[in-house]
């Protein structure tokens, strides 16, 4: 089973919500969440770890956000646990999968315009074929680099991937030699969301839009 919540943030909000909202997460995490000077950060950061929060409880898992661990790479788990999760955001959207048995990688991002030859270098030569025969090429753009984050994100190798070693094929990718599972869900017109798994399991995922009020 594959989940996914998402929530669309309201930057605007009072102070007196925002610390509603930061009171919710344990302590150890105010400090980080509380350095960013610009408030919309510091809600996409805060939104996430309410996800995970509620993906936890929405499964009764004998879990907390005070479990959390980081590996060598920096990827937040569940030490001890085969239950994984990942979370990504992008202008107003934050995002958060859980998978209860298998690795999971999940990026959004918003369609915004770019320039195509500052990343010619991150793709194979199908890749960019693809990209610039398509019919919206900024759209293809996206679906690629998604698909490739979320791969790497999955991976748990961080940045010591280069999404050109990402090889999309379809819904399928490879990295390493090692095959993973792609699927592209839509949440919003303007934007272009991947998970991304090493076993086809997305026959069963549950997709989930959240509300937080803590006034």
């Amino acid at each position: 089973m594959v989940q996914l919540f998402y929530v669309k943030c309201d930057e605007d909000i009072s102070n007196t919500r925002f610390y509603n909202y930061l009171n919710e997460l344990p302590s150890k995490f105010h400090t980080n969440i509380l350095k960013y000077k610009n408030r919309g950060d510091a809600l996409l950061t805060l939104f996430g770890k309410l996800l995970l929060g509620t993906a936890i409880k929405a499964n009764n898992l004998d879990l907390s956000l005070d479990d959390i661990s980081y590996s060598l790479f920096g990827r937040p788990f569940f030490f001890g646990s085969d239950i994984d999760f990942n979370i990504s955001h992008s202008s107003e959207y934050v995002v958060c999968a859980l998978s209860l048995t298998q690795k999971i990688g999940v990026d959004i991002e918003k369609i915004l315009s770019i320039n195509f030859a500052d990343f010619d270098t991150s793709f194979s030569t199908e890749e960019w074929s693809g990209i610039n025969s398509s019919g919206n090429p900024l759209r293809t753009f996206y679906h690629y680099w998604t698909a490739k984050e979320a791969v790497i994100k999955a991976d748990g190798r961080g940045l010591s991937i280069e999404p050109k070693n990402v090889l999309i094929f379809k819904d399928l990718a490879t990295i390493s030699n090692q095959r993973w599972y792609l699927m592209s869900i839509d949440v919003d017109k303007d934007y272009v969301l991947h998970l991304a798994s090493p076993n086809n399991l997305f026959g069963e995922i549950s997709i989930q839009e959240v509300c937080f009020d803590f006034s």
